[in-house]
């Protein structure tokens, strides 16, 4: 698991402006531990599956998908980018990842690619 400092903070004050979930593949002690610092809720153990656990979260929710913006990295987000909105990828994606997003991102996953996403959203440095 790779984290960068300055996508916390930026992820910490975009939190005070829309709900963020995080949903893991895998269950992962530093995932949960940082998203637990960040305040920021987290999903674990869903391995491909992550479409189902999506759906079922945003009808428990009662939000409309097509507001929903989801940010993918791997073959396993593919299903959930299809089903919302506002699908982004981070640059270092695999191509068939990148291809159904509508927003690819400048930066690599774990390396600012969620800080460039926050001040895109917010429209200034955060």
């Amino acid at each position: 698991v790779l984290c960068d400092r300055s996508d916390g903070r930026a992820l910490r004050k975009l939190h005070d402006h829309i709900g963020i979930l995080v949903l893991s593949s895998e269950v992962d002690p530093v995932v949960r531990a940082r998203c637990a610092k960040l305040g920021i809720e987290v999903s674990q153990g869903h391995g491909d599956d992550k479409a189902t656990v999506l759906s079922e979260e945003l009808a428990r929710r009662g939000i409309d998908s097509a507001r929903v913006l989801y940010v993918g990295n791997d073959t396993n987000d593919v299903d959930c980018m299809r089903m919302v909105g506002h699908p982004v990828a981070v640059a270092d994606a695999p191509q068939h990842v990148r291809t159904v997003a509508h927003h690819v991102l400048t930066q690599a996953g774990g390396r600012g690619a969620l800080r460039e996403l926050a001040e895109t959203l917010v429209g200034h440095p955060l």
